[in-house]
């Protein structure tokens, strides 16, 4: 009965591209927030059994910067193979042959428990990384090519609405009175083998993506079967006609990055792109989804009330990812972005002054976990969403997975860059660490004057627009 109602199997497909490739990325996110006390400890005491005696504080702090950014340098390098395997096995194809990266990751993770070896959770959250990286490309290309116009903002979204209700379920779990213990935190990344086992099962019952499979086999009849079951109405003539005449443009199906490169077009359009990331990475959000139990105990918070705090922070960015489906829908893409990264910036700096200044003036501890609250809710009404889904929408089908290669690839660089350096920088500069992230109006002020409006516009719509 499900699978005769209407459109049930268009949710079908995007439930199974984000519940696994979106889930992964917010799990493997947060997990490590809250249950950085019970990893520490696991660290210190495997090197006190080695040579006799831990690790200072700051060799600690070093070595745990390197635990949660080891994450995103391999999202960086998994972000290189993008284009390459979504172009050779498909969208479908490489979401699933994905999670056996995922898979072997894990296993790396929880083995180290066993091995009393910290070395392996390093390395396997960089195989997990490399995971990440692929389905923060892969998933938004797949969601953006089955998607009816009217509707790809939206959808392009719900890979953000996982991810953060992955980092709540994350930090939920890994809370000492469930799994963040010292016996049984290596099950807390085991869990996260189920649903790349799932999406792998259900992806079987999905078809590829229409436009790819007109790339391939110019059958516009194989198109038509991948629509009727998608859309689930008997007429998907004028779509498969749009397919067709994007495609059919192109001088070529797929574009090497040398190729890609000598087109004026894709170099301007990709600078777009990539201002839209650098202003999301460096708004500050790195801060709050890795450090956000560091940063509630800086505002004054107890280590308890700190954990508790960060599950109200991921509760709050789910509710109000939620609401950002309908959001960029409504009003757009460009203006939620835009304005979003504008108050994200004086936030930023209204907290810097509250724990620069909480030392002399104890209330201003709690209105920085005012201001917390306050910048993951702007920050998760589009300007978390967006980045993942508009390059998807501002390249035509020959560009999109080099386009969202090279993009995503920044974006994991630059965010592994701010995790790394953050602890090291925050001991020398305490609240004032903050302030660095006042960097955002750079490529805020670049987007400002280039970045389009993608709502309802094809990419050669988008083109003209631009007066390419």
């Amino acid at each position: 009965f499900w699978f005769n109602k209407p459109k049930c199997h268009f949710f079908l497909a995007v439930a199974v591209c984000v519940l696994g490739s979106g889930f992964q990325h917010g799990f493997h996110t947060g997990v490590v927030n809250t249950s950085q006390n019970v990893l520490e400890t696991f660290i210190n005491r495997t090197q006190v059994q080695r040579n006799g005696a831990g690790f200072s504080h700051g060799q600690m702090s070093v070595l745990w910067a390197s635990v949660v950014s080891i994450y995103c340098l391999g999202a960086t390098v998994g972000s290189f193979f993008i284009s390459y395997v979504a172009e050779t096995f498909g969208r479908k194809r490489a979401l699933s042959a994905n999670n056996v990266i995922l898979v072997l990751g894990v296993a790396l993770t929880c083995f180290s428990y066993y091995a009393k070896s910290y070395e392996l959770i390093i390395i396997g959250r960089f195989v997990i990384g490399i995971n990440t990286g692929l389905n923060a490309g892969l998933a938004p290309i797949y969601l953006t090519e089955i998607a009816p116009k009217s509707i790809r903002g939206a959808t392009g979204s719900t890979y953000q609405l996982i991810v953060t209700v992955a980092i709540l379920l994350s930090e939920g779990l890994a809370h000492p009175s469930v799994l963040g213990t010292s016996n049984y935190w290596p099950f807390l990344f085991a869990l996260t083998a189920v649903p790349a086992v799932l999406q792998s099962v259900g992806l079987y019952f999905c078809p590829e993506t229409p436009y790819f499979v007109y790339k391939k086999t110019k059958d516009k009849q194989q198109v038509e079967e991948v629509l009727t079951w998608l859309r689930q109405v008997p007429n998907v003539q004028d779509e498969v006609n749009l397919i067709q005449t994007e495609v059919d443009t192109l001088n070529k199906s797929k574009l090497t990055i040398q190729e890609a490169m000598n087109e004026k077009v894709f170099r301007q359009l990709l600078v777009i792109g990539i201002e839209i990331v650098l202003a999301r990475q460096l708004c500050g959000i790195h801060v709050v989804i890795y450090y956000s139990t560091d940063l509630f105990v800086l505002a004054g918070l107890t280590t308890s009330a700190a954990v508790l705090s960060t599950l109200g922070v991921s509760t709050v960015q789910v509710i109000v990812t939620g609401f950002s489906l309908w959001l960029v829908e409504r009003f757009g893409r460009r203006p939620v972005f835009l304005l979003g990264i504008f108050f994200l910036t004086i936030v930023c700096l209204l907290l810097t002054t509250c724990l620069v200044l909480q030392h002399d003036h104890p209330y201003l501890g709690h209105v920085s976990v005012f201001l917390v609250l306050l910048f993951i809710m702007i920050y998760s009404l589009g300007v978390s969403s967006i980045p993942w889904f508009i390059v998807s929408e501002l390249f035509d089908p020959g560009a999109r997975s080099l386009a969202n290669s090279i993009a995503t690839s920044v974006n994991w660089f630059v965010n592994f860059v701010l995790v790394l350096v953050h602890l090291p920088l925050e001991q020398v500069m305490g609240g004032y660490v903050l302030v660095i992230n006042v960097v955002c109006l750079v490529p805020l002020l670049f987007a400002l004057r280039s970045m389009p409006e993608t709502k309802d516009r094809t990419p050669s719509q988008i083109k003209s627009l631009l007066a390419f």
